[in-house]
C-alpha cells in the first residue's frame, strides 16, 4: 500500500505552550471549511484527505476545463484549510490581472488554451453524462466492497490478519475520497449551468431554480427513506409494534426486530446492513456511526411509525416551480430550459450520492480502528480507546502489530476533543480575490465558469445574520412554509438523544450523515451554509422550512425555545 501522498507531518498542533498558532503552509489565502467541521480533525483524518483533495481537484479541474489548477488542503492546528489555485497563477494571486493582461495569457499560454479547448468540447458533449453513469454503474460493486469489508469478524482477527482488514479498509477509503473529489465538477458544472440561465433570462436570484430540482436527489435523504419503510412494516405488524414500544435497551430492540421473519426483519437488516456503519456525526472518522447511537433510532422508528403519512410530494412541487419558471424564459429559449433543466436533475443527486458510500467507506474505517484502539487499551498501549484516532495510517498500523503509540498521541487527541471552531481565523495570507469575471471567456469556456461559479456562490454564501438580539435572525431561506416548535440546539450527536418529534433542528451545520434524525423534524435552522449546503438540500427533498447560514443561529436561540421559521423569508423568531 502507497502512503506516498500522506502527509509526514504528524507532531500534530503547535499547542503545547498554549494558544495555538495559525500558520499557513504555504503562500496564498487559505480558508476555513467552517462547514465541514466543528472542531479540529483527527491527525488520521487529516492525514487522509491531504493525500488525495489536491490530486482529486486536479484531475477533475483538468477534465472540465476548469481554469483552476487543483484545490489545496492542508491541516493548520488540526483544522481543515483550503486553497484555491489558479492555473498559471503565481502563489500569492488574489483576483485576476488586468483584463488586457488576461486575454493575452488566453492565446499563448499553452495550458489556459487547452483548458478553453477542453470547457467547449465538455459543453458541447456533456462530459458530466459520463461520469454520472459511470458512478451509478459502479455503484453496486462499490457498495458490495465495502459491505464485504464491514462483514468481517476482525474481532475475532489475529494482529496480522486485523493489519491486513485495515491496509485493505484504509485503501477503499482513499479510492472513494479521491473519486469525490475527482468527480465533483460532474455535478456542479450542469446544475450551475442550469441556474445561471435562469437568472439571465427571468432576471431573479439563482436560488429560484433550486426550487426545480426538488424531489431529485433520493440519495440524499436515503438513510431517511430506510428508516421510513422499517417504521412503516413496524406499524403493521402488531408484535413489532410492541417491541418497539417496550422497555428494552435501545440495542436490544433493534436486534430482535432485525431477526423477525417478513417484512420487518427484511427492512430492519437492510436500514442497518446499509446505513449502520455510516458515519452520521461530521466528516471525520472520529465521529459517531449510526449503529453506536441506537437510543436515537429507536427514537426515530417509533415517531415514525406512530405517524400519519406525510402529504409532502417533493417532484410534484418541483413541477410546479418548473412551470412557473419556463413562464418567465422567453418562448425561443423554452426547449433549451427544458434541456438544461433536464440536465441538472440528472446531475442534482450525484454529491450526496457520492457522499453516502464515502461516509460508509469512512465509518468501516472507524469500525477497524476503533478494533485496535481496544485492543491497545487491554495491552495497556493507550489510556482511551478514542486515541486511536490520531494515529497516522503508519502509525495505527505500529499500534495494531502492537507497537507504542508516539508519545504526543494523547495530547493530539486532547486537542481534537476540546479545540473550538471559534478559535481558528476564517482566512489566513489575506482575504481572497475574485475570479476573472465570465465574460472574459470564449464561448463554452465562459459557460462552464459561470456555471461553476454559481454553484459555489451557493454553496458558500450565507446570509448576514448579526442583527440586533430583539430582533429576527436572519439567513437564506432554503425550503418554504413556516412552522412553529421548540427549538433544539444541537452540536455534536451526543446532543441527538435529546431531539423529539416536533422540533426544529437548530445547529452551526448539518452533514448527510444528521439524514437518521430528519423524521422527528419541523424545521432546520443553521449558523453556517449555502443554498446548496447539505441542511438547504434535505430540507427542500424532505418538504419542511429551512433557514441556513444565519451566522449566530446557535447563539441567540436558547435551546427549548418556541421559534416560529419562516423559510420563505430566511427568518426566525424566537417567541419565547
Amino acid at each position: 500500500m502507497t502512503m506516498a501522498h500522506e502527509s509526514t507531518d504528524a507532531k500534530g498542533p503547535g499547542i503545547a505552550a498554549g494558544k495555538p498558532t495559525f500558520i499557513p503552509p504555504s503562500r496564498g489565502v487559505w480558508m476555513l471549511d467552517a462547514s465541514h467541521c466543528e472542531r479540529p480533525r483527527s491527525t488520521w483524518g487529516n492525514a487522509v484527505f491531504a493525500g488525495v483533495y489536491a490530486d482529486g481537484f486536479r484531475q477533475g479541474f483538468a477534465r472540465y476545463g476548469a481554469l483552476l489548477d487543483t484545490i489545496e488542503y492542508a491541516a493548520i492546528e488540526g483544522y481543515p484549510y483550503t486553497c484555491v489555485r489558479p492555473l498559471g497563477a503565481p502563489p500569492d494571486a488574489k483576483g485576476p490581472p488586468p483584463k488586457w493582461l488576461f486575454k493575452l495569457l488566453l492565446l499563448f499560454h499553452p495550458a489556459l488554451r487547452k483548458r478553453v479547448a477542453r470547457a467547449k468540447d465538455v459543453m458541447e458533449a456533456r462530459s458530466w453524462r459520463e461520469d454520472i453513469e459511470r458512478f451509478w454503474r459502479e455503484l453496486p460493486a462499490e457498495e458490495a466492497r465495502i459491505a464485504a469489508l464491514a462483514a468481517e469478524p476482525i474481532e475475532q482477527y489475529d494482529d496480522d490478519e486485523l493489519v491486513d482488514h485495515v491496509q485493505r479498509a484504509y485503501q477503499v477509503t482513499r479510492e472513494r475520497l479521491l473519486e469525490h473529489f475527482r468527480t465533483a465538477a460532474a455535478s456542479m458544472v450542469p446544475v450551475g449551468d442550469f441556474l445561471a440561465h435562469v437568472v439571465r433570462w427571468t432576471g431573479g436570484p439563482p436560488a429560484a431554480g433550486l426550487a426545480a430540482l426538488r424531489g431529485h436527489s433520493a440519495a440524499s435523504v436515503g438513510g431517511t427513506r430506510a428508516c421510513e419503510d422499517a417504521a412503516a412494516a413496524i406499524a403493521a405488524d402488531a408484535e413489532a409494534a410492541a417491541i418497539l414500544a417496550g422497555g428494552e435497551p435501545a440495542a436490544a430492540v433493534l436486534e430482535r426486530l432485525r431477526a423477525r421473519d417478513g417484512a420487518v426483519g427484511h427492512m430492519m437488516t437492510r436500514l442497518l446492513d446499509r446505513y449502520g456503519d455510516v458515519i452520521v456525526s461530521g466528516h471525520d472518522v472520529a465521529e459517531l456511526r449510526l449503529r453506536e447511537i441506537p437510543d436515537l433510532v429507536v427514537k426515530t422508528l417509533r415517531a415514525r411509525s406512530s405517524a400519519t403519512a406525510q402529504a409532502h410530494d417533493a417532484r410534484a412541487a418541483a413541477e410546479r416551480s418548473a412551470a412557473e419558471l419556463r413562464a418567465q424564459v422567453p418562448e425561443a429559449d423554452r426547449a433549451t430550459f427544458d434541456a438544461l433543466l433536464a440536465e441538472a436533475r440528472v446531475a442534482y443527486p450525484l454529491r450526496d450520492a457520492r457522499g453516502g458510500v464515502d461516509f460508509w467507506a469512512l465509518g468501516v474505517m472507524r469500525r477497524a480502528m476503533l478494533e485496535i484502539g481496544e485492543c491497545a487499551v487491554r495491552r495497556g498501549r493507550l489510556e482511551r480507546i478514542d486515541d486511536v484516532f490520531d494515529c497516522t495510517q503508519a502509525e495505527l498500523l505500529a499500534l495494531a502489530r502492537g507497537e507504542a503509540p508516539p508519545v504526543e498521541l494523547a495530547q493530539r487527541a486532547r486537542w481534537r476533543r476540546t479545540g473550538k471552531l471559534e478559535e481558528a481565523p476564517p482566512f489566513l495570507g489575506g482575504a481572497p480575490g475574485e475570479p476573472p469575471p465570465p465574460e472574459w471567456l470564449p464561448g463554452g469556456a465562459a459557460r462552464a465558469a459561470a456555471a461553476l461559479g454559481v454553484y459555489l456562490g451557493l454553496l458558500w454564501t450565507e446570509g448576514e445574520g448579526g442583527g440586533r438580539r430583539d430582533a429576527p435572525i436572519r439567513g437564506l431561506g432554503a425550503s418554504p412554509g413556516r412552522r412553529t416548535g421548540p427549538a433544539r440546539l444541537i452540536r455534536s450527536a451526543a446532543d441527538f438523544e435529546r431531539l423529539q418529534r416536533g422540533d426544529i433542528l437548530v445547529a452551526p451545520i448539518t452533514t448527510p450523515a444528521y439524514n437518521v434524525i430528519l423524521p422527528l423534524l419541523a424545521g432546520v435552522v443553521t449558523d453556517r451554509g449555502g443554498l446548496l449546503s447539505h441542511p438547504a438540500i434535505v430540507s427542500r427533498e424532505y418538504g419542511f422550512p429551512g433557514v441556513v447560514g444565519a451566522k449566530d443561529a446557535t447563539a441567540r436561540i436558547p435551546d427549548g425555545a418556541l421559534v416560529e421559521i419562516d423559510g420563505d423569508a430566511g427568518t426566525v423568531k424566537v417567541l419565547k
